[in-house]
Formats: structure tokens, sequence, C-alpha cells
């Protein structure tokens, strides 16, 4: 996981070679990873899917290698609830993680976040990117969820 702006901007000039999208450092989402009932759980880890997990969170980067995980959340849990309690959201609300400051995007001069694409179920944040929802997007838009999707 980088730690300085220096490694930062190496990740986010990373997701921009391969998948042209300027600035992001890296794509956070859950995956529920099936387990069996465990004694006397109650609903504490069956899922909205209908069945019993725990939930793997993780950044990727733009290899899909891992890069930061959280692992063990109960199932009936939100990706953005289990965000919300980890040490890489403390990290980024205050700070502390070296999180790359404003930059242009090459060839602009207008100072933009370097972020983490993310999907809906997670609330934006000056460090988080995500799709427009999909009613009646104009044509630049759809094209710009077709960029983020791909990154």
């Amino acid at each position: 996981m980088p730690d300085n702006p220096d490694e930062w901007r190496t990740m986010a000039e990373r997701f921009g070679r391969k998948w042209n999208f300027h600035h992001a450092c890296g794509a956070i989402d859950g995956k529920h990873i099936a387990i069996k009932e465990p004694h006397k759980s109650e609903s504490l880890y069956h899922n909205y899917k209908g069945f019993f997990s725990i939930i793997l969170l993780a950044v990727v980067d733009p290899d899909y290698k891992f890069v930061w995980v959280d692992v063990g959340a109960n199932g009936s849990a939100s990706d953005c609830g289990v965000f919300n309690q980890c040490s890489l959201f403390d990290g980024l609300e205050n700070n502390t993680l070296g999180f790359q400051a404003l930059e242009p995007l090459p060839d602009d001069d207008r100072p933009l976040p370097y972020f983490f694409i993310v999907d809906d179920a997670f609330p934006l944040r000056s460090w988080m990117m995500e799709l427009f929802s999909a009613r009646g997007l104009a044509h630049k838009d759809r094209e710009f969820n077709y960029h983020l999707s791909r990154a």
C-alpha cells in the first residue's frame, strides 16, 4: 500500500497508462465469501444475497493485485459499513496515508483530487469516484461511466 505522495502518484500514473483513467489510486470493492452457518450466529453472518458469509474488502492496483485487504466482517454488513470502520477510511479521513494532493490532469491546468474508484455502495467523497446514475445520461456521461468501469 502506498504511504507517501510519490507512491500514490506512481499508482495513479499506472492507472492512467493502463486504463486511460488518470488520478485513480486504486479500486475498492467488497466480496462475500461463503461460510457455513456459525453456531448461534442468528442472522449476523446472513447476507442480503441469502447465504452466510464474511466480507473481504480490498483495494486493487491497475493489474488487479491486492494492495490492501480487510477480511472477516460479518456478512450482514454493507461494503460501506465495513469500509467506514476500517483503518483505510480513518487514514483517508485524517489524511495520514500520505495521499496525493490536488494536481492537474495531463494537458490541463485545473487541480483535481486523486481518488479511489468505487461502486454505488459508497458515498461520494473528494477521494472517491463512482459512476453516474444510469438514468437519462448524456453521451459524455455514458462515456465517462464506460471508462470508469474499465478502470
